[in-house]
């Protein structure tokens, strides 16, 4: 969550990754990143910038499924999934692998 967050910065960042399996959204309360949080043992955090993988006919009822694999470029938070730069790329490659 950066002050230049916004509904357009979203949809742009949205278009760098086309795949009909991925979702994109903008929620600007955060009310999705308290709710992922939670469900990841961080009920006091916000989950944000995550990479969150799900298996195949997974729905979202009341409360999100846990994720079969995530990761995510937040330093501060959930360090045995923390992966940045040219490591975040490999590790999201490497997940997306395993997962078709």
């Amino acid at each position: 969550m950066l002050p230049s967050d916004n509904a357009s910065a979203a949809k742009r960042a949205a278009q760098s990754i086309a795949d009909t399996r991925v979702r994109h959204f903008y929620d600007a309360k955060a009310d999705v990143g308290k709710v992922i949080a939670q469900s990841l043992g961080e009920a006091s955090r916000i989950a944000w910038d995550m990479y969150l993988f799900y298996a195949a006919g997974v729905e979202w009822n009341q409360e999100p499924p846990q994720p079969i694999a995530w990761a995510h470029q937040m330093s501060d938070a959930w360090h045995d999934h923390y992966h940045y730069g040219e490591d975040l790329e490999t590790e999201l490659r490497a997940i997306a692998k395993g997962l078709v």
